[in-house]
Parts: C-alpha cells; structure tokens; sequence
C-alpha cells in the first residue's frame, strides 16, 4: 500500500499489483494478466479463417460468375448461328432461283435447249426431264438447267448434242460447246474442217436486237458477245437520244466489229430530223457524256453505221443537240385584251 506523507501520495511506494488493479463499484479487483491474454487468443480465434478460406471464397465466386456468363455467351453465338444460317439458307436459293434465270436466257440466246425426248419432270428439281439421281451419277447440278454455264443445257448435251454437261468446253480448244455451236462448229473437235483448229478460225457472226444489228469479223474465241436493248430510261431520256440504247458486252478484245441500225425504223420517223443529222453515240460511263462515233450512212439500203472497238451503251443520237447543254426557258404572257373579263367589267369582252 501506499503511504500518505504531509497529506501526498508517495507514488515511489505504489507497487506493480497495485497498478494493475481495476476498480469497479469502488471495490477494488486485482486482474490476472495471463486470463487475459488466454482469454484475447481465444476470443481472436472464433475471427481466424482457414489459410485458404478467402481464396475459396473468391473461386467459389468467381466461378459461379463465370458460369452464368459463359451460358449467355453460349446463347448468343447460338442465336447468332442461327440468323446466319437462315440467311444462308435464303441467300443458296435465291441464288439458285437467278442462276436458273441466267441460265435458261443464255441459252435462249445461244440455242434452243431442251430438247430431250423425256416428259417426267417429277424427279427433276430442274424441271428439264434429266431426274435429280442421274445428275448427281453425272457429277452435274441438280437444279441447273445449265450446269456447266456453256449455254447448252444438261438435256440437250445428253441426249443431243452428245458433249460433256459438266464441262463448258468439251474438247478443250477455249470456245465453248454452246458457242461452237452457234458458229457452226463441232464442240467435239479441236478442228471442226479437219485443217484449221477452231481458236484460229477467223468466224463472222451477226446479232440482231430491236432495230440495230452487230455485225462481228473476228477469232472463234472472241465471239462469246451479249448484244441486247438496255432497259434504262436515265440514258434513254437524254436529250437528242433517239429510239432504244443498246448494250455490247464481251469478254474478249473487240476488233472487226461494226454497229448498224436501219434508217427506216420507227424510231427515226418518229424524231422526224434528216439523216445527215444522225450519228451513232456511244455513253461514256465515266464522264456521263455522249460520243460521237465516225458514222456512215448508205443511202441505197438505208443503214447508218459504225465501227466499234469497246463494250459500252450505244444509240442514235440527233447530232444538233446531242450532248448540248440546254437551260429551260420560260415566257411570261400579259393579256391586256379585256377578252378574259366579262362584258360588265370590261367592255366589249367577248365573254358573256
């Protein structure tokens, strides 16, 4: 205890039990130092995880987010599957249906097809007499009428024409069956006159379309030409554009070709201009404008025509006009007659 001198504690006296007690209701209560430390280490343990105890939680966590994600990434490349083969699917008979278009036009141009004797078209999906499971024994399309593209179609080179309707070029000499054909070759041989062979042939072919004709001199080879009237009115409605527009398309160099129309066509009475002021044009796709090309007009079988040297759109064309720039011109007109007002507000109208 300590000890009071000249009423002051003499704290030199205070002993370390005394330090140490607690006082509680007055009452003082000596604490035990090691209780209390026993008694920390316990309390703290009920806090302690195990070692692994948070990184379980966190994979436990991580996992369960991973999983719903994954399961929604799932779902969308699955519907994204989805749209992309309906589109497939829509796209392979969309492109079915326009080959057959294409198709059955070349060989209306090339030759008559389908000739086959044969009147079943149940199991042709083609529709051309040749049954689906003899096509696939061919190692030709089904749903072609043309599966080689050569113009002829797939009954007509089996049981006509005798070619290969899984090859364009049955002899390999560079034309096509259809085109050999068409210039009164034989798609069989390389040299159709036992001399020449056919891709040294110089051929002349001639194309008619609406009232103009494509006269062509050239190789066998170059002779594979679209020739045909354009349906567009935005070159058609140009001013000094007489008649129809015609497009010449090849896929080999042009060169002893010339364009001519018929000077007795409808369309040239109907423009009601003088021959000497007609000339062949040919449109510019680049620039938009309208070429003159060096026409030649016969007047003994009343033709006008011109050589050409390109693929391109040609027409007649009034040459006064053609290609000119025009403006609209407008005209104000002021009746000061009194002829449109009635006698009572204007005398001597003549209207009642």
């Amino acid at each position: 205890m300590s000890e009071e001198r000249n009423g002051q504690i003499d704290k030199s006296s205070i002993k370390l039990e005394d330090m140490s007690n607690e006082y509680k209701g007055g009452v003082p209560r000596k604490t035990n130092f090691d209780d209390l430390k026993d008694k920390f280490v316990e309390d703290s343990s009920e806090f302690k995880r195990p070692s692994n105890a948070k990184s379980t939680a966190k994979t436990k966590t991580y996992s369960n987010y991973y999983s719903v994600d994954v399961k929604g990434v799932l779902l969308k490349i699955l519907a994204g599957l989805l749209v992309l083969l309906v589109i497939y699917i829509i796209m392979y008979f969309s492109i079915a249906a326009g080959r057959r278009d294409v198709e059955e036009k070349i060989s209306k141009v090339l030759l008559a097809p389908n000739t086959s004797t044969q009147t079943d078209l149940s199991n042709s999906t083609a529709g051309d007499g040749i049954s689906d499971a003899d096509k696939i024994e061919l190692g030709i399309s089904y749903f072609l009428i043309d599966s080689d593209k050569d113009g002829l179609s797939d009954a007509y080179e089996i049981n006509v024409s005798k070619t290969d309707p899984s090859k364009s070029d049955s002899d390999v000499d560079a034309i096509p069956d259809g085109l050999e054909l068409m210039l009164g070759l034989d798609p069989l041989s390389k040299m159709s006159d036992g001399i020449t062979e056919d891709n040294a042939l110089i051929v002349e072919k001639t194309f008619t379309a609406g009232n103009a004709t494509l006269n062509v001199n050239n190789k066998a080879t170059s002779m594979n030409i679209y020739f045909d009237v354009l349906n567009n009115n935005s070159i058609k409605g140009q001013l000094g554009v007489i008649g129809e527009v015609y497009e010449v398309y090849s896929d080999s160099a042009i060169s002893g070709t010339t364009l001519s129309f018929n000077l007795t066509g409808d369309d040239i009475r109907a423009a009601d201009i003088a021959p000497e002021s007609i000339a062949i044009v040919r449109f510019d796709n680049d620039t938009h404008k309208f070429i003159p090309l060096e026409t030649n007009i016969n007047t003994e079988d009343n033709t006008i025509s011109a050589e050409i040297t390109e693929n391109g759109v040609y027409s007649l064309s009034n040459s006064n006009i053609i290609g000119k720039d025009y403006a609209t011109q407008i005209l104000f007109l002021i009746d000061n007659s009194g002829s449109m007002y009635p006698e009572e507000l204007c005398k001597g109208s003549e209207r009642e």
